[in-house]
């Protein structure tokens, strides 16, 4: 794909971007998909308007999306 066509499909991705990194941005989220051995299960939460989802939380100020990641499967999933 070149630049003009993923531009376009994106719907102007570079300019919302460079826009966000002007000023403060939202935090990031991490979600956690957790599945069985064999891939046929997976872990989901109930969210009150989302309905089911699989894990996800902000990640604090300083927080790698990773950590987040790990602190919302122990927290939340409380798999320990």
């Amino acid at each position: 794909m070149d630049a003009c066509r993923a531009e376009a499909e994106y719907d102007d991705a570079c300019a919302w971007l460079e826009a966000a990194m002007k000023g403060p941005m939202n935090p990031l989220a991490a979600k956690v998909w957790v599945f069985d051995e064999a891939f046929q299960h997976v872990l989901l939460v109930k969210h009150r308007w989302r309905g089911w989802v699989p894990l996800g939380e902000r990640a604090e100020p300083g927080e790698s999306l990773r950590d987040a990641a790990h602190r919302e499967l122990l927290v939340d999933g409380d798999f320990r």
